[in-house]
């Protein structure tokens, strides 16, 4: 394996620099908060501002009590009536839960990002700012995405969100509590069933902390910073957690069985070819289609997890959002 040529000349300084980094021990949650958040900053930072996109914050609480912030990207010019003060058709809406590996990041972080989807779609998004692992093992996270789902059905109305047009998405580590909270969404029937399900190289299975032998280290996020994350969120810890055989399937997607599929809302599944996750979204994506849940996916050749962040003028980055922006289009 080996990277896209014209993403290895873009990526080049900064896989240098991470080539040149310390290795951080399994556990070392703190150590990967400093250096992943730096780099977080840099990259997510470096994006254009929106100023036509505002962000308010909204509260709601989960049912173990945690005091949960909902942030409502919207466009300025958005109304809920038109010239004539009639009230505009309910339109859709996207609950978003942000990556970090289960440890770290925040909905702060991903302000550029959001704002552009919202920017290029039209479509306003709901991201949770949900607890961090190990500070906050499962269900706490888990518990927050719920909460937040709950209240935008509640108050659906008051945006001029159709309740049967709701989008969940995330990335990493937000697809896993995205897809987490679809699977318990149906179970439990909570509102209106989830009209799609948009996972960005989701972050689905406990079980993969081993060296992947074909990547030949091309890793950004690693199998020993997965091992932390997934540590860190099943036990409360950095280490140990991961490969229980009794995790649950809200906590691990990948421990659901086809059956649990079933009824699943439609979903998009995008990853790269270099990514940590590919196998195990490829595993994902095979049990919805035997569930017969309608999926689309998109593996890219040659790029790792978080590869539009390192390289937004290239053409895959550009076919990646597009593609993304289409699948928000589509509710």
């Amino acid at each position: 394996m080996s990277y896209d040529p014209v993403f290895a000349a873009a990526f080049a300084p900064i896989a240098t620099a991470m080539s040149q980094a310390p290795k951080m021990a399994v556990g070392d949650v703190n150590g990967r908060r400093r250096a992943m958040g730096a780099l977080f900053g840099l990259l997510l930072n470096s994006m254009p501002s929106i100023p036509s996109v505002t962000v308010k914050q909204y509260q709601t609480t989960s049912c173990d009590g945690n005091e949960v912030t909902i942030h409502h990207f919207s466009k300025t010019t958005d109304t809920q009536t038109d010239a004539s003060g009639k009230q505009n058709e309910a339109g859709p809406a996207v609950l978003h839960i942000h990556g970090g590996g289960l440890i770290l990041g925040s909905v702060d972080d991903f302000n550029r990002p959001l704002s552009a989807q919202v920017e290029a779609t039209g479509v306003p998004i709901f991201s949770v700012e949900y607890r961090l692992a190990p500070e906050h093992p499962y269900p706490a996270a888990h518990n927050d995405a719920v909460a937040g789902l709950k209240w935008l059905h509640e108050h659906a109305h008051e945006f001029n969100v159709s309740p049967q047009r709701i989008g969940v998405m995330g990335e990493s580590a937000g697809g896993n509590l995205a897809t987490g909270l679809a699977l318990k969404a149906k179970d439990e029937k909570i509102g209106s069933p989830i009209k799609k399900l948009i996972l960005v190289y989701p972050m689905l299975d406990d079980r993969n902390t081993e060296p992947i032998k074909d990547l030949n280290g091309l890793e950004v996020w690693t199998t020993a910073d997965n091992a932390t994350g997934w540590g860190a969120y099943l036990s409360g810890s950095g280490t140990g957690g991961p490969g229980e055989k009794d995790v649950s399937k809200y906590a691990a997607p990948a421990r659901a069985e086809i059956e649990d599929l079933k009824a699943m809302p439609e979903t998009y599944v995008d990853v790269g070819g270099v990514d940590i996750f590919r196998d195990e979204d490829l595993a994902f994506v095979s049990k919805l289609g035997h569930a017969g849940v309608r999926t689309e996916f998109h593996l890219y050749p040659g790029v790792p997890h978080g590869f539009e962040a390192f390289s937004a003028d290239l053409d895959v980055t550009k076919r990646a959002w597009a593609n993304r922006y289409a699948a928000v289009r589509s509710l």
